[in-house]
């Protein structure tokens, strides 16, 4: 869109230019500035020429470096989508076992819970700086909830009381967001598919 507008813009000048230079070569009748013929004082159409030529020459040039870079760009935001749609499945459903778990054995919250943050951790795709903002938007509230799960793990642990309702509420809510990034990936990721055919 960009490439376009300037294609655009470079476009109208010239048109404007040479708008100008018949309205003015016609109206003022002053032929010595003819641009044909032998006179010395004539307009170098040859020069207005190149220029132009350069100026297309200069926006097909850039067109094909954005493209690439364009391209370049959806490769690297649909690794990180193919990412997030290989491992959050799982992921999800990991968490929601181990909240079963901890409904089952309370006694072991702290134990399963601290196992299940570091996984969680390992496990979540990092994004690159060309992953669309709506998924780092939803990544980063899922860190801020692994970061308040790990919290609620330290308060258990410090005073000797298990949180095991707050616990299993927080992963949970957790596996929810999981959930929700990865049906957001699988749909960027099938943008980037089409933009990249």
């Amino acid at each position: 869109m960009k490439t376009t507008k300037a294609a655009i813009i470079a476009l109208g000048l010239h048109i404007l230019f040479i708008s100008g230079w018949i309205g003015g070569f016609y109206f003022t009748g002053c032929n010595q500035y003819s641009p044909f013929g032998n006179n010395i004082f004539r307009i170098q159409w040859e020069v207005i020429l190149a220029g132009y030529a350069a100026i297309v020459g200069g926006f097909f040039a850039l067109q094909s470096a954005m493209y690439a870079t364009k391209r370049a760009e959806l490769r690297a935001a649909q690794r990180y989508c193919w990412k997030c749609t290989i491992n959050l499945p799982y992921l999800a459903d990991y968490i929601e076992d181990i909240a079963k778990s901890i409904i089952e054995e309370p006694e072991s919250v702290s134990e399963i819970s601290t196992d299940a943050a570091k996984f969680i951790e390992e496990q979540l795709p990092e994004p690159n700086d060309n992953v669309p903002h709506e998924l780092i938007k939803v990544h980063d509230s899922l860190v801020k909830l692994i970061y308040t799960f790990k919290e609620i793990l330290s308060l258990s642990k410090e005073s000797g009381i298990d949180h095991v309702q707050e616990a299993v509420g927080s992963l949970k809510e957790i596996a929810e967001i999981i959930r929700l990034l990865q049906n957001k990936s699988d749909h960027w990721e099938n943008i980037c598919n089409r933009e990249l055919l």
